[in-house]
């Protein structure tokens, strides 16, 4: 065998290694039925309490600061004993499992419940979402920054004022997310998992909306 062929096969090998050693680091897919209401909150899924854009009883734009607080210590997936407030502006909240993730976060203005955003402390897709939540308006895809790496992702329900978000970093040997988008015709691949759960005011999802909205064409395979 010429050493030009060997080089060939070596590459191969070693580009096959990376992509096996890739997807059996890759999270699996949670069957959402069997998790434990008392450590995984599921209620901006399910409308359990109420229907986003209320969330555990609490609102953007109506709920005050004291209230907000006040029923976030008592979720039995949250350790109360651990808050962090930035003065009379923000709060968040350590989950029980995994002790060290401030799952949810609130910022407020003038008192009132200004954004809610969590971060799930379980791995969801946005086929799951999606298949509970119904079809979004549209998403957004782009990359994080000008002329750099990395691709945001936002799917959005403008009634519901909600957005469901995805951040992928630097991605080696295949295309990242916003090309396997481009290159999909607007379809997302499956089984992305959702980074970061956000219930917005009126003001702020519309403003997401006016900025190059795509509309929903599901996912591809589907």
């Amino acid at each position: 065998m010429s050493k030009s062929k060997l080089r060939i096969y070596l590459n191969l090998f070693l580009v096959l290694g990376l992509t096996l050693a890739i997807s059996s680091c890759k999270p699996q897919v949670v069957n959402l039925e069997t998790l434990d209401p008392n450590l995984y909150d599921q209620s901006w899924l399910t409308g359990k309490a109420c229907v986003t854009p209320c969330w555990q009883e609490l609102e953007p734009g109506v709920s005050s600061r004291l209230d907000a607080i006040s029923l976030v210590k008592q979720l039995p997936f949250i350790n109360g004993d651990n808050i962090a407030l930035t003065n009379s502006t923000g709060a968040s909240f350590l989950c029980k499992k995994p002790q060290d993730l401030y799952c949810i976060n609130m910022t407020f203005e003038k008192g009132i419940l200004d954004d809610l955003s969590f971060i799930p402390n379980y791995e969801v897709t946005f086929d799951q979402a999606i298949e509970k939540l119904g079809s979004p308006d549209g998403f957004s895809v782009q990359p994080m920054f000008p002329d750099a790496a990395g691709c945001d992702l936002q799917v959005i329900w403008k009634n519901r004022r909600l957005v469901l978000q995805h951040k992928e970093g630097i991605v080696r040997f295949q295309d990242d997310l916003c090309e396997q988008v481009l290159h999909n015709d607007g379809k997302l691949p499956q089984n992305i998992f959702v980074t970061r759960v956000e219930i917005m005011l009126v003001s702020r999802i519309e403003f997401i909306m006016k900025d190059d909205l795509k509309p929903w064409k599901g996912f591809v395979g589907k």
